[in-house]
């Protein structure tokens, strides 16, 4: 591993080679310590693979390269509340995978940490399910393609899990194998005298959305569990009252006409509608509870 002199993670060599290169992730951060940008190579048998993401404001830019050939141009744009998440993956030229159609909605559907348990399609269908251990790792995972499921990037406590098997949280890197932050609470001992502690040995009550500090998680978000036994009838009726069906970007045509970072305002003004969608999708999960909690404690009152 490599630091800058902020003590950010500048590189990390996965593989060492005595004759070759190595296999290295390397990243570049903005002034305020924010990653914007992650670029991976790995060594084949007869060429180099790059993969290199460009991170901006709801909207990610990610490059595959077989050598010196662009194999793949992802744009993943993204509108989220505290529990539900909607990301569009449009490709461009024609460099989506076979298995996967382009301009593809994902809804993903998180647990009371933010961890991505859910994802679905348009018609509601099941992309992937997964579930988590308190301080990550694979409980379950199920899904229906694997070239489609390899596209899920959020995972545990909706943070990104890089290729070194580090989660980025924004301040810090969290070691899931471990436990423990990579490296210490750059706020100092302000919480414990562990500057390495993940929060406070408390993975299911408490959560870190930056690798600051910990709070306790929001009650609300426990009733998202519900939604993997809703009916039929029950989705038609989140359906109707959020119209998820009807949403629709210009994406594609947005996004090409406006690449230049400079003009991320107007690529956003095209889908600011959905986060009007996903405040409607959070009010009617967050209605549901309220209902639910209601009815315990009239049930627990007689």
């Amino acid at each position: 591993m490599e630091w800058d002199a902020r003590n950010q993670l500048g590189c990390v060599h996965m593989v060492a080679r005595d004759e070759e290169d190595n296999d290295w992730e390397s990243y570049i951060y903005d002034s305020s310590g924010i990653r914007i940008v992650k670029r991976n190579i790995r060594k084949t048998k007869s060429t180099t693979q790059t993969h290199t993401t460009v991170y901006l404001p709801g909207l990610e830019l990610r490059t595959y390269q077989m050598g010196d050939q662009v194999t793949e141009l992802l744009h993943v744009v993204t509108a989220d509340t505290e529990i539900v998440q909607v990301r569009v993956l449009h490709w461009e030229d024609g460099t989506q995978p076979n298995e996967v159609s382009n301009n593809q909605y994902r809804y993903s559907i998180n647990d009371h940490l933010g961890s991505s348990m859910l994802e679905l399609d348009m018609q509601g269908q099941i992309i992937s399910k997964e579930e988590f251990y308190p301080y990550d790792g694979t409980a379950v995972w199920t899904a229906r393609n694997e070239i489609e499921a390899n596209y899920k990037t959020i995972r545990y406590s909706g943070k990104e899990l890089d290729a070194t098997g580090l989660y980025y949280y924004g301040h810090r890197y969290y070691m899931p194998w471990a436990g423990r932050w990579l490296n210490p609470d750059p706020a100092g001992t302000v919480d414990v005298l562990n500057l390495y502690r993940m929060v406070r040995n408390n993975p299911i009550n408490l959560i870190d959305k930056m690798g600051l500090i910990p709070k306790k998680v929001n009650d609300f978000t426990k009733v998202v569990p519900n939604f993997l036994t809703l009916s039929p009838k029950k989705i038609d009726e989140i359906d109707e009252q959020t119209n998820l069906s009807n949403m629709k970007l210009s994406i594609h045509t947005s996004i090409a006409t406006n690449s230049d970072a400079s003009k991320w305002d107007d690529i956003k003004g095209n889908f600011s509608f959905i986060e009007t969608r996903l405040i409607k999708i959070a009010t009617y999960f967050e209605n549901e509870y309220k209902s639910t909690l209601d009815l315990t404690t009239k049930n627990n009152s007689k």
